[in-house]
């Protein structure tokens, strides 16, 4: 994971934290390579069992991916 970028340059760090993200990437992954933007995504592991090439076609496009857990529960009040 890159932390920081020493850089004159004005830049943004794009990151997607969404365990479902791997459903949208026929949506986001042809704007991000038209506009040769790398982003992380943060996923979840049980997504990822599910859709391991989606997955594949993000880090081959040179994106990174981060853990966000195996499975991710809800954590609301009754």
């Amino acid at each position: 994971m890159t932390c920081r970028i020493e850089t004159a340059d004005k830049i943004v760090a794009l990151s997607f934290h969404n365990g479902s993200i791997l459903q949208d990437v026929d949506a986001v992954l042809p704007v991000l390579v038209r506009w040769n933007v790398k982003a992380s995504f943060f996923l979840i592991g049980k997504q990822i069992e599910r859709n391991q090439g989606q997955a594949r076609r993000l880090a081959a496009a040179g994106n990174e991916l981060g853990n966000h857990s195996f499975s991710q529960t809800w954590m609301l009040g009754k």
